[in-house]
């Protein structure tokens, strides 16, 4: 009798045992007498449900080898409570031997389920099997491949994973990962599909997300994101004529603006009326290296309120559909590309007034600095249509209220739990220090145009709050600056009764100057400023200045406006009247 070598021994001992596997199989419950694969997470291999799984991380898997892994009760747990925190996904990594040259190279990958056995628990053949996710290794040459299905919170674990190719591969991973949708091609090569499964393919200019409706929809969390990854480039174009990417979500157009310092941008699918739908890239796809929909880890509500708040490009917060408002009375969201500069939306100016005039009195307002002006003043006074505070006057403002015991409403409470839950103030020994950060808002009740010129304009002091350099740069524009037409602005400050500026103050003095001047787009400069020369009420108020700007052609505003929309455009691809990187189209 020929003598058998070793290697041959295992492979016949390692097909009994599997085989055994298979007959004493139920759904999420194998026998204890089983072989494992090299291939396991967190400490515990998965189960070999054939004899390919036992090594199919280190030999070569030739035609149409059929891998089948299942999983321990301990893994079953694992996914349970992934699925319970933030949902799950099961992925596995593959990669073929060589260049694949044959036409015939698909590939199947799937899950297991009480579908799969037969009545005598038996694995079934692959060709019984149901793959979830298909493709060819043609399309992908020898490249290492993930490819990713979603499981919904609601349907049962599956007791494991298969995978079969027609050319040699080799299985490299099989894991539990969070909730994802979408591809990916920054580094190796991921497909990450909704419990419907998909068709993997080399078409990197959509992904059609609708499936993931059943994956994502959960009252624990606000919709998902979208994520978006770029390419790197030094070439952003000029203001005028930006790199950008355009792209369709559902029935909206957008346009995406390239930044030298931004290499990713989060569209939030709250922010669009069909928050399932198809993405399709148009101009400059090829920059895009990702496309990635995720579970948000935000909170919808704490105890009726919003503390959390979405991160986002401004540009879509103009137009947020209110309906997908977390509360009636206000949004908040946080600037993405400035991380600490919070974002409020109220619902109307009295909404606004009650979280906000008492605070503006204390900041911002000649004979008011410093003090807390009373409830009846709050509710018959008008502060601001817009506003912007930093988080050392926040600070302060709490502090003063807990130092003399003063009365602060339901909002200005509210308010002041935002701002602690965020960090932007801190509390120490009874009292209130600045954190990071700062707040800026606006109000639904004014109207569209205005809505823009409001974020732009308070968004700027946002910036001008958190950035030194910024500072700097503003404050080398405010003393090059002509002497009389700051004169003309800072007189203006002072009289307008819905201004008011303190003009003693210097650091609001160049904040404003530079808010004034980057609130409209360079070519709007030097009309809004001969527009101001030319109100009655300041001609009433300085004549001889409102004439000077005139006579002038309201130059020195325009220059400023070039310094100032230079820095802004280098360091972050933004522009004077433009605070965002997304347009709605």
């Amino acid at each position: 009798m020929e003598k058998k070598s070793g290697k041959t021994v295992l492979a016949i001992c390692v097909f009994i045992m599997s085989a055994a596997v298979c007959v004493a199989y139920t759904v999420h419950n194998f026998s204890k007498s089983v072989v494992y694969s090299e291939l396991g997470i967190s400490g515990e291999n998965f189960i070999a449900l054939n004899r390919n799984s036992v090594l199919c991380s280190s030999e070569s898997l030739g035609k149409n080898s059929f891998v089948a892994l299942g999983f321990t009760q301990n893994q079953i747990v694992h996914i349970q409570n992934m699925m319970h925190e933030s949902g799950a996904a099961i992925r596995i990594t593959v990669k073929p031997k060589k260049a694949v040259s044959d036409l015939n190279s698909d590939f199947g990958y799937g899950f297991l389920t009480d579908a799969d056995f037969t009545a005598s628990n038996r694995l079934k053949r692959k060709a019984a099997l149901i793959s979830l996710v298909k493709g060819s290794f043609k399309t992908f040459a020898q490249q290492q491949l993930s490819l990713s299905v979603c499981l919904d919170k609601n349907s049962k674990i599956p007791a494991g994973v298969f995978f079969y190719s027609s050319v040699p591969y080799e299985v490299l991973s099989v894991k539990f990962t969070q909730s994802v949708v979408g591809w990916s091609r920054e580094e190796n090569l991921l497909f990450a599909f909704s419990s419907a499964g998909g068709t993997v393919a080399d078409d990197f200019s959509s992904v059609d997300f609708t499936d993931a409706a059943s994956v994502f929809s959960d009252s624990d969390y606000i919709l998902p994101a979208i994520k978006l990854s770029f390419s790197k480039t030094d070439d952003i174009g000029t203001y005028q004529k930006q790199t950008s990417v355009r792209c369709s979500y559902g029935n909206e157009n957008l346009l995406i603006r390239r930044s030298r310092r931004q290499t990713a941008v989060l569209l939030q699918t709250s922010a669009f009326s069909e928050p399932f739908a198809k993405l399709s890239l148009g101009e400059n796809a090829d920059m895009v290296r990702s496309a990635l929909l995720y579970r948000n880890e935000v909170c919808p509500r704490s105890d009726g309120y919003v503390l959390d708040p979405i991160p986002t490009d401004l540009g879509l917060i103009v137009e947020w559909p209110r309906e997908n408002w977390r509360t009636s009375s206000y949004e908040l969201f946080e600037w993405e590309q400035f991380p600490g500069i919070l974002f409020f939306d109220f619902a109307d100016y009295k909404t606004q007034s009650r979280f906000l005039t008492r605070l503006a009195y204390f900041v911002e307002k000649a004979g008011y600095k410093g003090t807390l002006v009373g409830d009846e003043f709050v509710e018959n006074r008008h502060g601001y249509n817009a506003h912007d505070y930093k988080s050392s006057d926040l600070a302060a403002f709490f502090s003063e209220a807990r130092r003399t015991d003063f009365t602060l409403n339901e909002s200005e409470l509210l308010l002041r739990d935002i701002l602690l839950h965020n960090k932007i103030i801190v509390e120490e020994n009874g009292m209130y220090s600045a954190g990071s950060g700062a707040i800026v808002s606006i109000s639904r009740e004014s109207p569209l145009y205005l809505r823009r010129t409001f974020v732009a304009h308070e968004s700027w002091h946002g910036i001008y709050f958190i950035d030194e350099n910024f500072r700097n740069a503003v404050s080398t524009c405010y003393y090059m600056f002509d002497p009389r037409s700051m004169e003309f602005l800072q007189v203006f400050w002072e009289t307008q009764n819905s201004l008011g500026y303190d003009r003693s103050d210097e650091y609001l003095m160049q904040n404003e100057f530079m808010a004034y001047i980057m609130q409209q787009a360079p070519f709007n400069v030097r009309a809004y400023f001969l527009g101001l020369a030319n109100r009655g009420s300041v001609n009433v108020n300085q004549p001889e200045l409102a004439a000077y700007v005139r006579e002038t052609n309201a130059e020195p505003f325009v220059q400023a406006a070039d310094f100032l929309n230079s820095y802004a455009f280098d360091n972050w691809g933004l522009a004077a009247g433009r605070v965002h990187l997304i347009s709605r189209l």
